[in-house]
């Protein structure tokens, strides 16, 4: 869980900042780094970020996460393979 977590963090911090910064060096690096500035334009308005909680596993197996900001709220997934790194993230916008 641990693992999830730091992941989870890393990509809510770099979503908000529009690039990968310090990468983490097993992250499918293209994917990420061609879809962070994309993420940006659209969490910016949210704010800072003030609280990440773990709903539970999906039904296709991924974790889900609730991100509280300052201005609203943003719903992410995220799935990890077998070895603990990265293998998928998405990110919508908050009820």
């Amino acid at each position: 869980m641990q693992r999830r977590l730091a992941w989870i963090g890393w990509l809510v911090a770099a979503a908000l900042a529009g690039n990968a910064g310090a990468a983490e060096p097993q992250i499918p690096a293209g994917a990420v780094r061609h879809q962070l500035p994309r993420l940006q334009p659209s969490l910016s308005h949210l704010g800072a970020v003030q609280s990440i909680d773990f709903r539970g596993i999906g039904n296709q197996g991924w974790d889900l996460y609730d991100v509280k900001h300052e201005h609203g709220t943003s719903q992410w997934r995220i799935s990890l393979g077998a070895d603990g790194i990265l293998a998928g993230a998405l990110v919508t916008a908050g009820p």
